[in-house]
């Protein structure tokens, strides 16, 4: 394979850069363990936000008395029965819908981030896969190369002497080692592809979704995943702290009593309206303490928040980096590996032209096929880095765009 064709097929093995994750890679994601759990855990905050701001519960009260009267010689019997409807607080059924509100805002963002890191690993993952593959097919074709050479040379080097053997030795035992390295680079893809479907729960004979990274002019530092968790756990800390102020306030209720009364001449009935309240004393300082946290909690989110932008441009401008070394390593290494070639031909002629028993510079050789083989792994090495920078952007995709996929996908 010409250095020309190897870095273009390189270049092509980065995957594109897209937007949003491609239909392959959202179906794997939505169909994830990790994630499926999130969205279960949204799907449940939902169910229990229909269940807020909703009035008590009425309450019945039933009693019934009997006492001796003396005085009229005979028992004395009183029945009551009192229907209550326990009233709201002010502003807490507000407050209690504010909380449902903000438990789903939280159980959104957790799913996109889920959705996120798990993107973010199993791109990773792939990219890593996919330069073993590259470093097999590249140490596999390094020794066929070898392997024809020394087919192709083998009567002259039976002819050689000592040296000859010296070299066919040398050649066989590079040969090997190139072998080698390509089945222990076969393992290492064999392993992270097995980490990836395990990661996305898919079977040992399902095709893994193709390597996809978002495009960094997608990413906005202020919008990733993690900046809209810790939004969200501030916005849920000051809900937090409303309802506890509205339970400080006295919880009342009315109702309606009926009372009948026999006594000695006949019976009494009545009806009568309920008022009652409790006494708060202790709950104002609970909804201080709650006040407090709410503070420190808000506090915690923006410097979350913060930290996050900061880690999100920082990816960006590895990812930069990283795009830029591999330019520039797929230029140099075309430049050497096309001078190594030249070199190399020259070398060749020189050998055939060799009577028998001179020196045949195979070693030379050799030492020219290391060294285009080590430039070529250079430019796997900075593509494979490039990809690994790109995976790592999944982290920081706009939430919306990560929900509108996972929210439509299927439950296992």
């Amino acid at each position: 394979m010409r250095p020309s064709v190897a870095f273009a097929l390189t270049l092509a093995l980065a995957g594109p850069a897209a937007a949003t994750a491609p239909p392959e890679l959202s179906a794997a994601l939505a169909a994830a363990p990790a994630v499926a759990a999130a969205r279960h855990r949204l799907e449940a905050a939902q169910a229990r936000s229909g269940a807020r701001g909703r009035l008590a519960d009425l309450e019945l009260e039933a009693m019934a008395t009997s006492l001796r009267d003396p005085g009229i010689a005979g028992r004395r019997e009183a029945y009551e029965l009192t229907l209550r409807q326990p009233l709201p607080r002010p502003k807490e059924r507000a407050s209690d819908r504010a909380l449902g509100a903000t438990a789903i805002r939280l159980a959104e963002a957790e799913l996109a981030l889920t959705a996120a890191d798990l993107a973010a690993t199993v791109a990773g993952l792939l990219a890593e896969a996919t330069a073993a593959r590259e470093r097999a097919v590249l140490n596999l074709a390094q020794a066929t190369r070898l392997e024809t050479a020394l087919g192709g040379l083998e009567a002259r080097l039976t002819t050689g002497g000592p040296n000859a053997l010296v070299e066919r030795l040398a050649l066989q035992s590079r040969r090997t080692a190139l072998r080698l390295a390509a089945a222990e680079e076969d393992r290492q893809a064999a392993d992270a592809e097995t980490e990836a479907r395990a990661r996305l729960g898919l079977a040992p004979e399902t095709a893994l979704p193709a390597f996809a990274a978002p495009a960094p002019s997608t990413i906005q530092p202020a919008e990733t995943a993690a900046a809209t968790l810790a939004q969200a756990r501030a916005a849920d800390a000051e809900a937090g702290a409303r309802f506890a102020r509205t339970s400080a306030a006295a919880a009342t209720a009315v109702g309606l009593r009926l009372e009948r009364e026999r006594m000695g001449s006949g019976f009494l009935n009545g009806v009568g309206l309920v008022f009652s309240t409790d006494l708060p004393s202790r709950r104002a300082l609970a909804a201080r303490a709650e006040a407090r946290a709410a503070t420190a909690e808000r506090e915690a989110a923006q410097a979350e928040e913060g930290a996050s932008r900061l880690l999100a441009q920082a990816d960006l401008d590895r990812a930069a980096r990283a795009a830029t070394f591999a330019e520039e390593s797929r230029r140099l290494a075309a430049e050497i590996t096309n001078r190594l070639d030249a070199e190399h031909e020259a070398v060749n002629r020189a050998f055939a032209a060799a009577r028998p028993g001179q020196d045949s510079a195979l070693l030379h050789a050799l030492d020219i096929l290391d060294r285009t083989t080590a430039a070529r792994l250079q430019v796997i090495a900075a593509e494979a880095e490039l990809r690994a920078r790109q995976a790592a952007l999944w982290r920081h995709a706009p939430p919306a765009q990560l929900l509108a996929a996972l929210t439509r996908g299927p439950a296992p």
